[in-house]
Order: structure tokens, then C-alpha cells, then sequence
């Protein structure tokens, strides 16, 4: 149990500043890589630790140094789950830099034949082209002239300050976004540019793919792991966020439950001021409980909320981590006005937050709180809230879907439960082939695969769209270097054709077993591939 605390000598502003404590030696490593990049010698860190723990705040504490110092500072943020286009960390530092740079020098760093290749991932740059390299977008080549532009694009500053790079939660990152990255990390030898990315390690697990070329960053880099707290540095914490030094009994006590993890820290602290000055009043004889775990001390933060507000943050956690306040007023069904008077709780209690980069754009400041808003809906509730957001998207957006139909894809495959499987399919088909034109091909495989699992539920008795769907996944294996996932993909379809006596959807399924096109009868003299002739004889026979 933890009493109230004494009340602080500034209750209401120190609590809103934000603070900043230990990390003393991260802090100098990463300082010293500025130096570095400086000098013009790239580094790369990855900051890695549990949720809560703190990397983000280490890395904004550098990034404000830096801005600082007047070097140029782009932010990469990761989408939680699912529902970002591909490329979307890198659309947003490629976004960035264009605002910057469009008052000055923006044709001399649009320009140049990688733009067609930039204009695939941020089309403002369309009106700056010049003719490009002479690849079709399609061939096996055209994803290595994308990341060669990208990081030309960055390295070509006109005034060739130095720069910052920060991608944060790469555990989210799609597989694209991480080998770009990768390729970046490669080149960064005798430029100004320190890259600087965090990520979960328990959550990156999970996904062998995203392991494994964060392996290899982490090899390519620095590896900065965080722990958390001790006690000296909660008693700091506790008196920077309160403004009044904490007993050593109630640091004892805060740090034993929290294990120092930061923003375990933050929630007891909240719990314990309530929110409000007169919680810190010493003769309040209340004591309150030590939550079990961070998401119970983020659920008691949300109980003192009004009914309207609580329904609000929960659409809110179903759109996701950010989200623009258009799309919560239609699926409130609030104006504007009704709908900030519904948020002002939450965001006097710190739960959402302006975003300060855009005007009507709100954010949950941790993925831990929206992470626990979303999890108290059950899969009933959370398939129909789903479906409501992807239909009030789909009418916002109707006038210029493409940037969103990975966005739309997510809602509506979530939404499968609750109904609605013609969409999931279509908008994961359409997603799946904008993937594809971006040439993030492991996102194109995985949506085409999600509108397979949707079309065998919904309509399995339609063969000639799953056979066509398993054509455009098999071509999407293929161009991820999945040689045996895509032969297998294209016997499948081969199947198919065959038993609905479809004689070029047959041929196409050969042409795809027998690999692509370019590597279509590629065999070593002594090795002879019998089944990729016979099932192209085959469809030779059936076509006449």
C-alpha cells in the first residue's frame, strides 16, 4: 500500500513537463555518434528494451540536443499492427524533409533519375521529376534503384547539414522498411548521418523475418539495451514529475513494484496525485493499493472518465496509436465541438494528446495505454467497431483511396467476424497490388494470402478468383526470393485451372511454376526439372 503523497511545490506544471533522468551512459554513446556523424563518419544505434522502459525519451533527449545544434532531425514512426502502406517510416521522413527543404533547394533534392522511384513512396514529388533509369518497376532490379534513391535522396542535403535519422517501435516495421533500412545502414560510411532506431526485443521475436534483419542491424551498429530504474533515478523521476522529493520509504516501495520501469513510474505517480492538486493535500487519509502490472495502473487512470469519453477512447484505440479527428467525429457521430468537450478529460488526465506536427491530428502518448483501451473490447465488439471505422474511412477517403487501402484492408479484414468479407477481400486485393507497384512485395504476399484465408471462408465454391489470387501471391513470392513457397503457390493454382478446365489460367500457373519469366527454362545441364516441364507441356497441349 502507498500513501498519498505530500503536495508539491508546483502541482500543476512540474507534472506536465516533460522529465528526463539517468541513461548517463546511452546518453554519451549516442553523443558521441553525433560527433561522429559530425565529422562525417555514419553510426548506427539500436535502442532496445521492454515497453515503458524508456527508449523512446532517451532518443528525444538526443534529438532535441541535436535540433539544438541546428542539425536536421527526421522522425520515422512505426505503425502499430496492421493497416500502414508500405514504406510508411520512410514516407514520413521523406515528408518531412520535403517541407522542410520546399522553401529552399527542393528541385536540387527531388531531382534526378532516382525521383520516379521517390514519387512511387511520396507522390508530391511527382512534380519534379526528371526521366529515370531506363528499369521497368516491376523487374527484379527495380527495389535496388528504389533504396539507391532513397538514400541518395538523403545524402544529396544542399547545405549538407548534418543529419538524424530516427525510426522508432521497428518492431512494427514492415519488412520492406526494415531492409531499406539495412541498405541505408550499409552506405553510411564517410556521411554526416547518424541513423538511431528502437525497438521491443520481446515483440520483434516474434516475427522471424523482422528478427533476423534486426539481427543484422544490430551487428551493422551499436546496440544500446535499457534497463530499468533504480532507485536513485525513480526518487529524480518522482521529483521532477512532482516537484517535491519523494520519502525513501515510498521510492522503496515504487520501485520494488515498478522494477524501474519508467512508465510504470509515471502511471503510479498519476494514480497518486489523482489528477488533481488536492490529492497531494497531507491530511488525506486515503491509501492506495500498489496496481499489479502497468496496464491495471492505466485502467485505474481511465475509471474516473465519463461514460461519453471512455466510448470515444475506445474508437479512438480501434483507428489506432494516432488519428485524425474527421474520422472519430463520424464514427462518434459528434461535431467538432461536442466531440473536444467529450476528449477534455482524457487529455487533462495526459491519455490522448495533441499531435504538435499536425492540427486535428491526436495521439495516445504511449502504445501501452491504447494497447489496453483495445484490449478490454472482446472479439464481438471489437470486429463490429472495426467494420464502423473502415466504412466511415472508405467515405472519407472516397475521392483518393490508394494511400489508405492498406488502412481500409486492416479495418475490414478485422471486421470479417462481424461481416463484410467482399470488402476485406477487395480492399487486401487492391492493398496487395499497391504493395506490389511499391515494390514491397512481402507486404503484397502477406495481404494476397489474408484474401485468400477470407475468400476459402466466405465464397470457397468461387475457384476462378482463389486461382487468381494464388497467381498474384505466387508472383509476389517470387520477387521476395521465396522460390519454393511460390512453386508451391502456383501448383496450387495450376490445380485449380485444371479441374475448372481453364486453359490460359493453366498457362499462367506454369509460367509461374517454372519461375517468372526471366528465369523460365533455367536449368543446369545435368539437373532436369521434370515437373516444370511437364506442367509446361501441359499447358502448351491445353492451349492447342
Amino acid at each position: 500500500m502507498i500513501s498519498p503523497m505530500p503536495p508539491p511545490q508546483q502541482p500543476t506544471e512540474a507534472r506536465t513537463q516533460p522529465v528526463f533522468v539517468g541513461r548517463h551512459y546511452e546518453l554519451v554513446e549516442l553523443r558521441a555518434g553525433l560527433e561522429d556523424a559530425v565529422a562525417g563518419r555514419g553510426r548506427s544505434f539500436l535502442v532496445v528494451g521492454e515497453a515503458g522502459i524508456g527508449k523512446t525519451r532517451l532518443v528525444e533527449e538526443l534529438a532535441r540536443e541535436a535540433a539544438e545544434r541546428g542539425h536536421l532531425v527526421l522522425w520515422g514512426r512505426c505503425w502499430e499492427g496492421e493497416g500502414a502502406p508500405p514504406y510508411w517510416p520512410w514516407i514520413q521522413v521523406i515528408r518531412t524533409y520535403l517541407r522542410i527543404a520546399r522553401s529552399d533547394g527542393l528541385p536540387r533534392v527531388a531531382g534526378g533519375a532516382g525521383a520516379p522511384y521517390l514519387a512511387q513512396l511520396v507522390p508530391e514529388l511527382g512534380g519534379v521529376q526528371s526521366p529515370g533509369p531506363s528499369v521497368p518497376p516491376q523487374s527484379e532490379h527495380a527495389r535496388f534503384y528504389l533504396f539507391d534513391a532513397v538514400v541518395t535522396f538523403l545524402q544529396s542535403r544542399p547545405d549538407h547539414t548534418p543529419l538524424v535519422l530516427v525510426f522508432d517501435d521497428l518492431q512494427w516495421a514492415d519488412a520492406p522498411s526494415l531492409l531499406l533500412l539495412q541498405f541505408l545502414v550499409h552506405e553510411l560510411r564517410d556521411t554526416a548521418m547518424l541513423v538511431v532506431a528502437t525497438y521491443r526485443e520481446i515483440e520483434a521475436r516474434q516475427n522471424p523475418h523482422v528478427a533476423d534483419i534486426l539481427g543484422a542491424l544490430a551487428r551493422d551498429g551499436r546496440h544500446l539495451p535499457l534497463r530499468g530504474f533504480g532507485e536513485e533515478e525513480v526518487a529524480l523521476f518522482i521529483e521532477g514529475k512532482t516537484g517535491r522529493s519523494a520519502s525513501a520509504a515510498l521510492v522503496r516501495a515504487v520501485h520494488r513494484e515498478t522494477e524501474g520501469n519508467p512508465f510504470f513510474v509515471d502511471e503510479i505517480v498519476h494514480l497518486l496525485v489523482g489528477g488533481a492538486p488536492e490529492r497531494w493535500d497531507a491530511t488525506v487519509a486515503r491509501r492506495l493499493p500498489v496496481p499489479q502490472g502497468v496496464r491495471e495502473a492505466i485502467r485505474r487512470r481511465l475509471a474516473p472518465l465519463p461514460a461519453p469519453c471512455k466510448d470515444a477512447l475506445t474508437l479512438a484505440s480501434v483507428v489506432g496509436r494516432e488519428f485524425g479527428l474527421g474520422a472519430l467525429q463520424r464514427a462518434c457521430g459528434l461535431g467538432a465541438d461536442a466531440l473536444l468537450e467529450v476528449l477534455r478529460p482524457a487529455l487533462g488526465r495526459e491519455i490522448l494528446v495533441r499531435d504538435p506536427r499536425t492540427a486535428g491530428r491526436y495521439r495516445f502518448p504511449h502504445a501501452l495505454i491504447r494497447e489496453t483501451i483495445y484490449e478490454q473490447l472482446d472479439a464481438a465488439e471489437r470486429a463490429r467497431l472495426h467494420g464502423r471505422i473502415g466504412e466511415v474511412l472508405e467515405a472519407l477517403h472516397e475521392m483518393d483511396p490508394t494511400p489508405h487501402l492498406a488502412t481500409l484492408a486492416h479495418h475490414f479484414l478485422e471486421a470479417v467476424p462481424a461481416g463484410g468479407a467482399e470488402k476485406a477481400i477487395t480492399y487486401s486485393t487492391r492493398a496487395a497490388r499497391y504493395a506490389e507497384a511499391s515494390l514491397a512485395y512481402e507486404d503484397a504476399a502477406v495481404l494476397f494470402e489474408r484474401a485468400l484465408e477470407v475468400l476459402a471462408e466466405a465464397h470457397p465454391a468461387d475457384a476462378r478468383e482463389r486461382c487468381e489470387l494464388l497467381l498474384a501471391r505466387g508472383g509476389a513470392q517470387w520477387k521476395v526470393g521465396d522460390g519454393p513457397g511460390a512453386r508451391e503457390t502456383f501448383r496450387q493454382a495450376a490445380d485449380i485451372a485444371r479441374r475448372i478446365g481453364d486453359a490460359p489460367l493453366l498457362a499462367r500457373s506454369a509460367l509461374g511454376f517454372a519461375g517468372e519469366g526471366s528465369r523460365l527454362l533455367w536449368v543446369r545441364s545435368e539437373v532436369v526439372d521434370q515437373p516444370r516441364i511437364e506442367l509446361l507441356e501441359e499447358a502448351l497441349h491445353r492451349l492447342g
